[in-house]
């Protein structure tokens, strides 16, 4: 084997070994010898003791065995352990009380660190206690449970009597493990420690005990055997009809008196509805532990609350900052492109120095080109389409969105709006507060100018408007405003914000889905499938009706349906149907009546075909369209007469957010949050909830690549677990909201993000943004504060200037690809070559912007092909901007406007074949390239010559470079 003839490339991924010691002692702390608490602190003031350590499935294996509610959760009965050894810390080893404030939820991948806080002793000489919990990537603390801790009492005498007592009844524990699990209680071997047990008189008695493989001696009692000895008590706790799921909720009196105990004898004493008193004895009779009293109580929406931790959001509208004040609407031209019958000149009056009203965007570029200047804000005033779901509904958000698309491209293509500003206005296309949406189609139109905005910063806002005349009174100033998503509610400026969900209230009905069949389209596909059996396993569906476009000859549908029966549902029908055919699904629905109900549907059908805004053609939109909205509103119509118990719509977190590539998606999506939230209003069940991405690979997100994922960190989204996204499903059954966010944020993640750029509007409230200044940020990151990139080139030698813009350009380039080294991308390699799509295209474009100033065409790396070439290009437009343009820069300048006019304007000028000569070519076709052999026209119009690359958007050049390589 041959070697290569270049230097070994070397990435080094471990941290420099620290010059400390490894121990807890070498940081300071003392060494506790505690498999979970690793490290105490004794507090210099006030005699508290902070005693810290980390939890997590790799290294405590046993944890992954206790499964509750379908999440893995640590046991109430290790809180316990942990005030237990706290205590024996302080001296203090009796848990006089201990309540559990919120369940530990076990992430699937790191851990979690601990800490236990004993505070200094009360009048009494008791000692209060806390145990709180933060993720290895979050930020946050969460408490979990407080209590106090006193000295311990006597040592109770030995038990030696016959064991069990010959009157003691044996219960049969066959079965016993599988029953829990159809009650919840998924344990692995681990917690699956009740060997044997008998009733005695009112008491129950048990063996418990560890698996072999177990590290009793490392605990004062292991958590899994203490769980077990709670076990007998779920025999009486609830009939095997009750489907609650109960956990410990208090401590009382709980005393350790024998350490390492691998098994125990237990006698359980019920002391009320709720409440168990527990001894443990070893096999000689001696007490291991006592528990005076344990209070347990059902958990509903709780668990799948912490499932998710900080997973599920709702969309909340608060006034902004300058919501109360005057904005100064900025003077300038303005132009209204005039949709709809409101007076909408009329309220801009005062705000500019000239409103011009024009039917359509065509028509203002044709006033344009006869010599009216570029206004400053164009207002798209959009006419409202009525709410009602009739047949027309569906084409009217394709028809809605296809010319907010056209208006888009025609915008961003016209070099001479880069300086302005286009304002979407809407009337009852958003929900705030809970009005109702009256304009569904509109909504629709938010779901993309979200996307062109998320491609685009700066060039799109979207406003929407109530009829008062407050609200129109103060237009013009939200338009000015510089927010990019606006409500106007009586004259109040509202921003959308992401804000936690919360638990559900505790007074929430069941959802019932079991009286009948439900209906889930895209039922045969991976997240169909997962839902499918998740109804099932956890909400007792034994009727399921899957559609989909290929019905029983989709892949793996005859393994599901297996599942399905297996995990005991009775009847399975899959049906090949298009939803989005009205006649179609009707059809399939049409059995379905009183002595056949229909209980619920899950909309989860839908498809992707991404692409930037600028290349988005109609057919893309509207085959993206199709499944969602259209599907959505013919199940809307032919099941609102039903008596359903729940109508899912599966979202996306694009609709919301607005995600660059999907412009066609994040519109399919938006309908559907807004139509969740017309039959609320109708009095109808709905919820859509907006999820981010799964873990689980599904055939929408199979393509995502390194970089998807990379650019999906970096924007702060992880992906949710298949078992946190199934929690925060049952949490949307009975949310009291039309639409729910459930998507993994990263707030650290966040936070770094707001270091360096913006934050979207939509997170404010869920990131801290640092309020000092930030240090000089190293070249490529484009830090907020800190010199420009202009101030930076001014303050090096010009022979460096360069080699600095190179590296700006190579380390975002680096991090848009998900590369770990700004040294990975090639210099004079082309950006095609390294693997930039449209869309890493134009997040590498406004990366640039952001930290430049400058405004980039989308085309940027297409004009520029190399790093070094944009890095060149970025030091002659930074040096025009400061005034210190060279004469190459002034004539790079040039260059670059000529290219920009498109050949026929340069003949109608009659400029063009002098422009021809002086470039020493012969014709017009060979400066433009001229047409194929075959008789294709090469990309020109009519092969003339007189449309070139200047008209081509930014996928239309990829393909361009791709057939050239």
């Amino acid at each position: 084997m041959d070697l290569p003839t270049y230097a070994f490339q070397r990435s080094h991924y471990w941290l420099p070994k620290a010059h400390v010691s490894g121990d807890a002692e070498g940081l300071g702390l003392s060494n506790t010898g505690h498999p979970l608490l690793t490290a105490a602190l004794p507090m210099a003031e006030g005699g508290s003791v902070v005693l810290t350590g980390r939890v997590g499935r790799g290294a405590q294996s046993w944890v992954a065995d206790h499964q509750v509610g379908g999440v893995v959760l640590l046991p109430g009965t290790a809180f316990v352990e942990l005030a237990v050894r706290a205590g024996d810390e302080v001296g203090c080893g009796r848990v006089e009380e201990l309540t559990l404030q919120a369940p530990l939820i076990l992430p699937e991948r790191g851990g979690v660190r601990l800490q236990v806080v004993v505070e200094g002793p009360d009048a009494t000489g008791g000692r209060p206690v806390a145990v709180h919990s933060r993720p290895d990537d979050g930020d946050t603390w969460t408490l979990h449970a407080t209590g106090l801790l006193t000295e311990p009492g006597k040592v109770p005498a030995d038990d030696a009597g016959i064991w069990p007592p010959a009157d003691a009844e044996r219960i049969e524990l066959t079965g016993f493990y599988e029953g829990l699990a159809d009650r919840g209680y998924h344990y692995g071997n681990a917690f699956r420690g009740l060997t044997s047990a008998w009733r005695h008189g009112s008491d129950l008695l048990a063996e418990v005990a560890l698996p072999e493989d177990n590290d009793a001696a490392s605990y004062g009692i292991h958590p899994a055997l203490l769980d077990a000895a709670l076990h007998p008590a779920l025999l009486d706790a609830a009939g095997p009809d009750d489907e609650n799921v109960r956990l410990p909720f208090s401590f009382n009196g709980v005393e350790l008196h024998a350490s390492g105990a691998a098994a125990a004898r237990v006698r359980i004493a019920w002391a009320g509805a709720d409440t168990v008193a527990l001894t443990l004895l070893d096999a000689a009779g001696h007490t291991v532990a006592l528990v005076d009293g344990l209070v347990s109580r059902p958990v509903k929406g709780e668990l799948g609350a912490a499932a998710g931790g900080n997973t599920l959001f709702h969309l909340d509208w608060k006034q902004t900052a300058d919501a109360t004040t005057a904005v100064p609407a900025g003077g300038g031209r303005w132009a209204v492109l005039q949709h709809t019958d409101a007076d909408v000149p009329s309220a801009l009056k005062g705000a500019a120095e000239t409103v011009d009203t024009c039917a359509d965007l065509d028509e203002l570029i044709a006033l344009m080109d006869a010599g009216t200047a570029v206004p400053d804000t164009v207002v798209l005033a959009t006419a409202p389409t009525t709410a009602a779901v009739d047949d027309g509904l569906a084409g009217a958000v394709h028809r809605r969105t296809a010319d907010a698309l056209a208006t888009a491209q025609r915008w961003l293509a016209d070099e001479r709006f880069a300086g302005s500003r286009l304002v979407c206005v809407t009337r009852g296309a958003v929900s705030v507060a809970g009005d109702a949406v009256t304009d569904l189609p509109g909504a629709a139109l938010w779901g993309l100018m979200r996307s062109a905005q998320a491609e685009h910063p700066g060039r799109f806002a979207l406003v929407d408007i109530d009829d008062s005349v407050a609200s129109w009174d103060v237009l013009a100033e939200a338009a000015a405003s510089g927010h990019g998503q606006l409500a106007l509610r009586t004259g109040m400026r509202l921003a959308p914000v992401l804000a936690a969900a919360g638990s559900a209230p505790e007074d929430a009905p069941d959802v019932r889905l079991d009286a009948g069949t439900v209906l889930v389209t895209g039922g045969t596909g991976t997240l169909g499938g997962l839902v499918a059996r998740h109804l099932v396993t956890r909400h007792g569906v034994r009727r399921l009706l899957l559609t989909s476009r290929r019905g029983r000859d989709a892949d793996g549908a005859a393994e599901l349906v297996a599942d399905l029966t297996a995990a005991g549902a009775t009847h399975v029908t899959v049906a090949a149907c298009d939803t989005a055919d009205h006649a179609a699904l009707a059809d399939v629905l049409a059995g379905f009546g009183d002595d056949n109900p229909l209980s619920g549907v899950v909309h989860a059908a839908g498809v992707t075909e991404d692409g930037t805004v600028g290349g988005l053609t109609p057919e893309q939109l509207g085959r993206v369209l199709r499944p969602k909205v259209d599907a959505a509103v013919n199940l809307h119509r032919l099941t609102h007469h039903m008596n359903l118990a729940a109508f899912v719509l599966f979202s996306s977190f694009s609709g919301v957010l607005g995600s660059a590539g999907q412009a066609n998606y994040a519109s399919a999506n938006a309908f559907l949050d807004a139509l969740a939230q017309h039959r609320r209003a109708l009095g109808l069940p709905g919820v859509s909830l907006a999820w981010g991405l799964w873990e689980q690979s599904s055939g929408i997100t199979a393509r995502l690549d390194r970089g998807d994922l990379a650019r999906g960190n970096r924007a702060g989204v992880r992906a949710l677990t298949t078992e946190q996204a199934l929690a925060l499903f049952d949490r949307g059954l009975t949310a009291d909201r039309a639409l729910l966010v459930p998507v993994a944020l990263d707030q650290r993640a966040l936070a770094a993000r707001a270091v360096t750029e913006p934050v979207p509007q939509l997170f404010r409230d869920l990131v801290r943004v640092p309020a000092r200044r930030i240090a000089a940020a190293p070249a490529g990151t484009g830090g907020q504060d800190g010199p420009s990139l202009a101030e930076r080139l001014a303050a090096e030698p010009a022979e460096k200037r360069d080699a600095l813009l190179l590296d700006v350009v190579r380390g975002h380039a680096a991090t848009v690809l998900g590369h770990g080294s700004p040294g990975t991308v090639g210099a004079e390699t082309g950006f095609l070559d390294q693997g930039f799509d449209s869309l890493t295209a134009v997040e590498l474009r406004n990366r640039l912007a952001l930290e430049s100033g400058l405004r980039l065409p989308a085309t940027v790396i297409f004009d520029y092909p190399t790093p070094t070439a944009l890095a060149r290009y970025l030091g002659e437009e930074l040096s025009v901007a400061d005034g210190t343009d060279t004469r190459a820069a002034e004539e790079g300048r040039v260059r670059r406007a000529l290219s920009a006019i498109p050949l026929n304007r340069l003949r109608e000028a009659g400029v063009l074949d002098t422009l021809v000569r002086l470039a020493g070519l012969e014709t017009v076709d060979a400066a433009v390239g001229a047409p194929a052999a075959d008789g294709d026209s090469g990309g020109t119009a009519e092969g003339d010559g007189t449309a070139g690359i200047d008209d081509m958007d930014l996928d239309d050049l990829l393909r361009l470079a791709e057939n050239d390589q």
